[in-house]
């Protein structure tokens, strides 16, 4: 009986385990086709944790636990890797994040026994001298592991962390596997001493709770500090794309500005040969590249300038009232960047609208107490909003929803300013505040 107990366990143990770190991986995109992927997975998986059991008959020795551990590895290494699109480092976490929770989820579990007077190694009923039949004993049993199994996972369960640079994945990989194998190593070593000695167990159980709690943590915070960091890496990515574009486009615009002047004369001289609506038109034309916005900051006219063309093609109509010289003080790529990336979310916003009337883009730039106040206001597609509040991408490659957000808050929060948004009647609000340096003011 006793030992139809312990090969129950141990195989109740391997479907857990395997819940555990599937759980994890569930926060990634499985492979195509799922079903037959899945099936494929937990077939070879289920002959893994019968091989377990075999070893367990032959010795439940230190060295045969951590034999069987590595053999429950390795069938749920090649489950996630036919299951789902994961990289190396993700592999790593998700199989040290569903060890810790386990050990955290079974140690608890046998701590409550403790606490109730039960002995966990000889009964799986928690209510002790309570006689329950089997079936309500095994349900109780299952019930309890499978709460704490999903109370753990909602508090660390994380995000998907595939999209890694290589440094960050090495220590992922390098985190994972190091505590995963110090886990099974304590697994193996503290089962003796719990087993032989009461009072050690319940010293024993507390130090590997308080382990398993100290991976979850400090994988959680090493998870979103990649996340941070990959963020700013792509910000400075874009921007220093956005500085190369700046660049460009400063030499090219007093150059097409001259020329554009150039030719406006020239067009008088051929008065008397075009008709009066030839003229207009080729007037109109040349005034779209000739840009004569004055806003105080030859950053912001560059910008306006770059989108004139833009705007006139598709209709939409800009309404500037901006006195941008409070913004002197900004270095001229980050300013560009700003509001480029401002600009261009309204212009691909109002491009969806069907009615032309509501093309409209406001901006208004002024220095109030100190602070200059950006403004952006624009009509928007009422169901082209997104689970964030921001208006959803028409762009080729939807991952890259966000990056221009992503460039502005950079930007403003360099400067020590905030930036917020908000939604109102069908039209979407932009304002950025940020501080204008107490020199910059008295100058």
């Amino acid at each position: 009986m006793m030992l139809q107990y312990a090969l129950t366990i141990r195989l109740v143990a391997a479907a857990e385990l395997g819940l555990c770190i599937l759980l994890y991986a569930g926060v990634y995109k499985p492979r195509t086709p799922i079903l037959p992927r899945q099936l494929a997975g937990f077939a070879q998986y289920a002959l893994f944790a019968l091989l377990t059991v075999f070893l367990f008959l032959r010795s439940s020795s230190v060295g045969m636990h951590i034999l069987i551990q590595a053999v429950l590895f390795l069938g749920l290494a090649l489950w996630l890797h036919i299951g789902w699109q994961l990289s190396s480092a993700a592999l790593a976490t998700c199989l040290c994040a569903g060890t810790a929770t386990q050990s955290l989820m079974g140690r608890l579990v046998e701590l409550i026994y403790r606490l109730l007077g039960v002995d966990s190694y000889s009964n799986i009923s928690a209510f002790g001298s309570i006689q329950l039949s089997a079936a309500a004993s095994w349900l109780v049993y299952t019930a309890l592991h499978l709460l704490l199994i999903f109370a753990i996972f909602a508090i660390f369960r994380g995000k998907s962390a595939n999209a890694r640079s290589q440094r960050f994945s090495q220590i992922d990989i390098l985190y994972s596997a190091s505590v995963t194998v110090i886990t099974i190593l304590l697994q193996a070593y503290s089962r003796p001493l719990e087993a032989n000695n009461p009072d050690m167990a319940t010293v024993v159980r507390v130090l590997v709770i308080v382990w398993s709690l100290l991976v979850l943590i400090f994988r959680s915070m090493l998870l979103a500090h990649g996340e941070i960091s990959e963020e700013l890496t792509v910000t400075q990515h874009l921007l220093s794309a956005e500085r190369k574009q700046f660049e460009s486009i400063k030499d090219d615009m007093e150059l097409i500005n001259i020329r554009c002047h150039d030719i406006r004369h020239q067009l008088d001289q051929y008065a008397g040969r075009l008709t009066e609506a030839e003229l207009k038109e080729l007037r109109r034309a040349i005034t779209i590249y000739d840009s004569h916005l004055k806003t105080g900051s030859d950053i912001l006219n560059m910008v306006l300038y770059k989108k004139q063309a833009i705007m006139e093609q598709r209709q939409i109509t800009l309404s500037c009232m901006a006195d941008a010289r409070c913004l002197r003080f900004m270095d001229a790529t980050d300013l560009f960047s700003m509001m480029n990336n401002a600009i261009d979310n309204a212009i691909e916003a109002v491009s969806k609208l069907e009615d032309t009337e509501k093309r409209l883009i406001s901006l208004s730039v002024r220095e109030e107490n100190g602070v200059c106040v950006i403004h952006l206001s624009n009509f928007f597609l009422p169901d082209s909003i997104s689970g964030e509040g921001l208006p959803e991408t028409s762009k080729d490659d939807p991952s890259r929803h966000g990056d221009g957000m992503r460039s502005i808050r950079y930007v403003v929060e360099k400067y020590s300013g905030l930036m917020s948004f908000q939604t109102e009647d069908g039209i979407f609000h932009l304002n950025l505040c940020i501080p204008v340096p107490e020199e910059s003011t008295a100058s």
